[in-house]
């Protein structure tokens, strides 16, 4: 349900409890979160639990951001005119955009990489120093649009990020100057 602002989850499901583990032993474990409702809001959806082990318990809390939960499926036979065209019909507070400055010399692939690594978008069209990708907004099911252009030999280019619903826009840009960050 939903709680102070929060949505909690509604399903969880935990790995079997395993014995102790010899010392220099590592373990990896997958836990399924269903939240109990969807938003189009930046950190609302929360899961809390508790890890125990022999040396205690640890407290753990899951929140993915809103570019983990975007939907790139929807998206999937949307061709570049299509993609500019939809660009090109938001504007004013539809439309966030920024300027960038990375590294020199980091390529088209390690941008795209490092911004798919961040947020379940689709990347639709790939030019040099131009790329374009597209996800959906887990509550409302409109799009967001981003296109990043650089110049790999400067290092200077700009973000834009499209949709119809501003605030997961501005949501969207500030997790990808996030992204981006680790490339400066």
């Amino acid at each position: 349900g939903t709680s102070g602002g929060m949505i909690s989850p509604s399903r969880v499901i935990t790995p079997p409890e395993f014995p102790a583990m010899k010392k220099g032993m590592a373990s990896t474990v997958f836990i399924g979160i269903t939240f109990a409702s969807t938003s189009d809001r930046d950190g609302v959806a929360v899961a809390k639990f508790d890890v125990k082990s022999d040396r205690g318990t640890t407290s753990i809390e899951v929140r993915p951001t809103l570019g983990e939960l975007l939907n790139d499926d929807a998206t999937k036979n949307m061709s570049q005119p299509d993609f500019d065209a939809a660009v090109s019909g938001l504007q004013g507070i539809q439309r966030i955009s920024s300027t960038l400055t990375l590294k020199a010399n980091i390529d088209d692939k390690m941008l795209s990489s490092t911004i798919l690594q961040h947020l379940n978008m689709k990347q639709i069209g790939k030019s040099t120093g131009k790329s374009s990708f597209v996800g959906i907004l887990p509550a409302s099911g409109q799009e967001v649009y981003v296109v990043v252009k650089y110049d790999s030999v400067t290092g200077y280019g700009d973000v834009t990020v499209c949709s119809h619903d501003a605030l997961a826009a501005n949501s969207i840009m500030n997790l990808l100057k996030q992204a981006l960050a680790n490339l400066i």
